[in-house]
């Protein structure tokens, strides 16, 4: 009897350890996305209103296909204030034009974005600024890697 039971408890510790070693999880190749190409540029908004869109490409360095890539830029050198003379930013959410999302980008790929609204400034006259904000950085929110 116990013998059988031996037999029964070895047979279900084999079992757990076949099912817990076939349902390990693979892990998930690690996806590399760079941002190539930006350029930052000045747009009047209104007559004594200016702001910094910009534009550029995403590149998947990875070995699998992203999809629903979030994009968007921060001035770092901005304020949060509005002071005449001086690019600010807004303290609150992005809005939808202050982002970009990319839809699908093959392993190897490239897909461009274009983001408005990366900056702001109001003059006293109706003169453009005679620079953008120094430090302005891409930045790539969220994505999801396709599954294989």
């Amino acid at each position: 009897m116990k013998e059988r039971w031996g037999k029964a408890v070895l047979l279900l510790v084999v079992a757990a350890a076949v099912f817990v070693f076939a349902c390990e999880q693979k892990e998930a190749p690690e996806t590399k996305l760079s941002v190539s190409d930006q350029s930052f540029f000045i747009r009047k908004d209104s007559p004594n209103a200016y702001v910094v869109d910009g534009r550029g490409q995403i590149k998947n360095n990875g070995p699998s296909d992203v999809r629903r890539v979030e994009v968007t830029a921060n001035c770092l050198s901005c304020g949060e204030e509005i002071i005449v003379g001086k690019w600010f930013v807004s303290d609150v959410e992005k809005t939808a034009e202050q982002c970009d999302t990319i839809s699908y980008i093959a392993a190897g790929g490239k897909e461009e974005f274009a983001i408005k609204g990366v900056a702001f400034i109001y003059n006293k006259v109706p003169e453009p600024p005679d620079h953008i904000p120094e430090n302005i950085k891409v930045v790539i929110r969220s994505f999801e890697t396709v599954p294989k």
